[in-house]
């Protein structure tokens, strides 16, 4: 008979963990989470993608899909290795825990970075600046056409790069600020892996299938967009009227040329894949029914109606990616109205899909032990309510089940949603750390489909996740038979 193993773990972006600088880091905090996580008996700590954000602060549009984000790099790991001197901080410190003030933030701790760059020039170790020349000879691929698109944007006052002005050149200072920024990320990102792995846990990363049209890989490669020779979008990304969407979505990113992609054997693709194995441990591929069709809207479109869906040859790409490697570790959001093709692409490789509460009480409900076991179970996402403020919100057929088999509708006890969630078939459930805290609708991470300050802002508060929250999870974790008893070096990392 086959060994199942159950584990789960927590969702949590790095830019919400607690600190005193404006945004979580990759600081002491974040240990302390990892730490916290251990304690839990979690194996997993699913973040959202981690590249360098454009002026929406959305996660899922990036100036770059190679990057990490530099707001994240640590002030007191680089005053550590003397690249920083705690005066100089200045008032990054004078903010509101609870929220990021985005526009306020960037601009200081950007302000505060860019200063450190040129301490760098002065203060950097000799072996720190050997590391530093590897690795811009390593990451050279992505990272030349990266730094030199920011020194570009900023010399462009961060206009879209289709509009930028030939006269206003890149300076060599700006252009080696960027790759210093990038090391010093991977430095502590890469530090922070490895703590986790000494711990047992794997991160769980998330790639978005689209990329932004303002970024550096469009700019870099428009020949493998949908793009005039202007640089001008031919077509944009959206969905169509769903489910969840009556209107359906417009997105506004450039669509692949998919022709040119084949042409050319997929190899953006794998340097893409590539690099995120490096970062993570699991990749979690969003919108996953774009590696078989895709919803093209005309350029500029103010209705997702206008559309109509065209073929991706994903089996072609996901054959090249398993010829590159031999077992890729991915997940793939397949939510939605998902038709009969994703689900055959889906498990013709054996990806397993996703399962989120928050959608599965309706008239027909499935048992929750019958969940298949390759997949993974979610309370909810980082697109949900809190389970909470869902369950202050429901009606119908959907709470008459949840009163009657899960929830006390007096109490709305978000922990029998959690121990209901434990209860999965899938080998592995993953709860958004709002849920754990039983936190209502003001602390959710994001409202689809609207442009606000509260998007991605909520922070975890360091007095929030208490030792009684932690033995409480623990204790569900155990009584559900998913805590980790042994060393990473011992765990099979399946998929």
């Amino acid at each position: 008979m086959e060994n199942k193993i159950y584990k789960c773990g927590i969702l949590l972006h790095p830019t919400a963990l607690p600190g005193p600088w404006g945004i979580g880091e990759l600081g002491s905090q974040t240990y302390k989470f990892v730490d916290d996580l251990v304690e839990m008996g979690q194996a997993y700590w699913q973040i959202l993608p981690l590249g360098p954000l454009d002026n929406t602060f959305s996660p899922y549009s990036l100036l770059s899909t190679f990057a990490g984000n530099p707001l994240i790099i640590s002030f007191d790991g680089l005053i550590e290795i003397g690249l920083l001197k705690s005066e100089e901080v200045g008032d990054c410190s004078q903010y509101d825990n609870s929220r990021i003030d985005f526009e306020n933030v960037v601009a200081q701790r950007m302000d505060v970075l860019y200063k450190m760059c040129i301490n760098f020039q002065q203060r950097a170790s000799q072996e720190l600046i050997v590391e530093f020349t590897t690795f811009c000879n390593n990451q050279k691929d992505w990272l030349e056409d990266y730094s030199k698109f920011c020194a570009l944007r900023k010399a462009n006052q961060n206009e879209s790069w289709n509009h930028w002005h030939p006269e206003n050149e890149a300076q060599i200072i700006d252009i080696q600020n960027e790759k210093i920024l990038q090391f010093l990320f991977h430095i502590q990102w890469n530090e922070l892996k490895s703590y986790c792995h000494e711990k047992g846990i794997l991160i769980i990363g998330d790639m978005p299938i689209y990329v932004s049209h303002d970024s550096a890989d469009v700019w870099a490669n428009p020949q493998l967009f949908q793009l005039d020779e202007q640089g001008n979008k031919l077509a944009e990304a959206g969905c169509p009227p769903c489910g969840f969407h009556d209107e359906g979505q417009v997105w506004g990113n450039p669509l692949y040329d998919w022709d040119i992609h084949l042409d050319t054997n997929f190899d953006w693709w794998m340097r893409r894949f590539s690099k995120l194995f490096e970062m993570v441990d699991i990749v979690r591929v969003d919108h996953f029914i774009g590696f078989s069709k895709y919803w093209k809207l005309p350029a500029n479109s103010v209705s997702a109606q206008a559309g109509h869906w065209e073929h991706v040859p994903g089996n072609r790409l996901f054959d090249k990616l398993f010829e590159t490697y031999e077992n890729p570790k991915i997940i793939a959001e397949d939510l939605g109205d998902i038709t009969a093709d994703v689900i055959e692409l889906r498990n013709k490789y054996n990806f397993p899909g996703m399962r989120v509460l928050h959608f599965e009480f309706g008239e027909q409900v499935e048992s929750i032990k019958s969940i298949p076991y390759d997949s993974v179970t979610y309370t909810g996402t980082h697109d949900n309510n809190t389970s909470v403020g869902w369950l202050n919100k429901l009606d119908g057929v959907e709470i008459d089940y949840i009163n009657n088999h899960i929830v006390s509708s007096e109490t709305k006890n978000h922990w029998k949603l959690i121990d209901h969630a434990l209860q999965s078939g899938s080998r592995r459930t993953i709860i958004p750390i709002q849920d754990i805290l039983g936190l209502d609708e003001a602390s959710r991470f994001n409202k689809p489909g609207t442009l606000s300050n509260e998007n991605w802002s909520w922070r975890l508060l360091d007095s929030q996740l208490t030792k009684e929250v932690k033995i409480k999870f623990r204790k569900l974790t155990e009584n559900n038979s998913r805590v980790v008893q042994v060393p990473i070096e011992s765990l099979e990392v399946e998929l």
